[in-house]
């Protein structure tokens, strides 16, 4: 999952990647390249929905070209609290339950299961567009915030 976005800016192009990496640097990511026309980080994902939102993107690079800052982020930390999120209730069930349920008279789809599944259904994707709209919401921040450097 990739996200990209753009902002004009006018000023130091320096300054405005100085202040994108400050933004990065106390959330866990760490400085891959840096030039004074880009930056490149990584970080090591997000493992909660209580950590700080950027975390849900794993590998960002910002980019000053003329009058334009360019950010592109790939979102490995959404995708992979995603995945878990959709993955452990399913492997829980199928560890503890299904044995029992095998067994069972009333056989695997009981209404106890069916609500279940019927609630991961709907909440497992509502989780992952709302980790993604966090996590694009604070790099559209962190990108206007830098483009808007040198208007002191």
């Amino acid at each position: 999952m990739r996200f990209s976005s753009t902002r004009s800016y006018s000023g130091d192009a320096s300054e405005a990647l100085r202040i994108a990496e400050t933004a990065f640097l106390p959330n866990g990511f760490r400085v891959v390249d840096s030039s004074a026309s880009q930056l490149k980080l990584k970080g090591r994902g997000m493992h909660s929905t209580q950590e700080n939102p950027i975390r849900g993107a794993t590998e960002v690079t910002i980019q000053a070209q003329d009058s334009v800052l360019k950010l592109d982020a790939s979102l490995g930390g959404v995708v992979g609290l995603s995945l878990f999120a959709a993955i452990l209730p399913v492997a829980l069930w199928a560890a503890l339950k299904l044995p029992d349920q095998l067994k069972s008279p009333e056989g695997i789809f009981t209404l106890k299961v069916l609500c279940g599944a019927g609630f991961w259904v709907v909440g497992v994707p509502m989780l992952v567009f709302w980790l993604r709209k966090r996590t694009i919401n604070a790099l559209e921040d962190i990108l206007t915030s830098a483009s808007c450097a040198d208007r002191g």
